[in-house]
């Protein structure tokens, strides 16, 4: 069936009209903050990105080139998060860090 919103509720066409008021409950909206980084392996972003990522609550940070020691990366621990990244040959390239899902 095709639903027509009017304010008035009356129909049209002879098709069932809503309120506005009552399609505007059936709809959930959901989002996702993103930010997207190059570190350049330099330590002072990545406090720059987890300080920022923390203060405005960002859901996911995808990180190019992160600073990393012993083929870890580092400069990115922030409670609440969890980061993802896999080890290259030289160490991680990218990764991404993620808010848990029950904070």
């Amino acid at each position: 069936m095709i639903r027509h919103i009017l304010p008035s509720g009356r129909q049209v066409g002879g098709e069932e009209i809503i309120e506005e008021e009552e399609e505007a409950e059936r709809v959930m909206v959901s989002t996702i903050s993103f930010i997207q980084a190059n570190l350049q392996h330099n330590i002072a972003a990545s406090g720059i990105l987890t300080r920022t990522v923390g203060v405005k609550g960002i859901d996911m940070a995808l990180v190019q080139e992160p600073w990393y020691h012993e083929e870890c990366v580092r400069g990115l621990n922030i409670p609440g998060y969890t980061l993802y990244s896999l080890r290259g040959k030289e160490g991680p390239t990218a990764c991404i860090l993620a808010r848990n899902m029950d904070d």
